[in-house]
């Protein structure tokens, strides 16, 4: 199960982790809701090669909005402290919106293990 965690816990995670992923959504999002699906479909799939948390967006609004995180649900992956930067349809980017598929997760974070 994708673990909950405040601000201050994903701040020490990420510090410490070699590498996590970071699901922020809402209760209230429906996407959201399919994505913690995904998420913990890639969490069994990755068995402990990953540490995948959620972060409330309503619970911690001042550290969404510092981030930038404007929209749910949002992933951004983090590599030894720092954002790692992903490719998608999109081109280059620091974040990935929407519901993320789980092959193209589990394809993105193989390259980074």
């Amino acid at each position: 199960m994708v673990k909950e965690v405040t601000a201050s816990e994903l701040e020490k995670i990420i510090k410490k982790a070699t590498l996590v992923l970071v699901d922020f959504s809402a209760v209230w999002c429906g996407p959201c809701h399919r994505q913690h699906e995904i998420l913990e479909e890639l969490e069994q799939k990755l068995n402990g090669k990953i540490i995948i948390v959620s972060l409330d967006i309503d619970k911690d609004r001042a550290y969404a909005i510092q981030l930038g995180i404007r929209a749910v649900p949002t992933l951004q992956l983090y590599k030894n402290g720092q954002v790692v930067t992903v490719s998608d349809k999109k081109g280059e980017q620091d974040r990935l919106v929407s519901v993320q598929s789980l092959p193209f997760l589990e394809n993105l974070i193989n390259k980074f293990i």
